[in-house]
């Protein structure tokens, strides 16, 4: 389920974000491109987080590791240390239950809807 939720999040963040460029290099980008996360989908809580992920040139997300360096001043312009800082602290661990991942399916679907109209 939880990755069902990850393709339905990143299908949105690539929608949102099309014809941005690159978070990290700041290349235009193309169809194919990733939805990238600046923390990992490892460290939990912020797997799912808006914030969290933009779009990222594949050349960046996979062959630079994230370009994680880059990524952190690209997110820093587009939405403020504070934010950034909150991403990089360190939360506890999420365990999501079915309901909760039912809710966060449900609600991406939803915007990714919302972004097609």
């Amino acid at each position: 389920m939880i990755k069902e939720v990850q393709n339905i999040v990143n299908a949105f963040v690539r929608k949102r974000d099309f014809g941005l460029p690159c978070i990290s290099c700041g290349k235009p980008t193309k169809p194919g491109d990733h939805a990238g996360h600046y923390r990992p989908t490892t460290h939990a809580p912020t797997r799912f987080d808006e914030q969290n992920i933009n779009l990222q040139c594949v050349q960046c997300n996979v062959f630079y590791h994230g370009n994680v360096a880059n990524y952190r001043l690209g997110l820093i312009t587009k939405i403020g240390l504070d934010s950034v800082l909150e991403i990089e602290s360190n939360h506890p661990p999420a365990k999501w239950t079915i309901q909760e991942l039912k809710e966060l399916k449900r609600l991406y679907k939803s915007k990714l809807k919302e972004l097609k109209a």
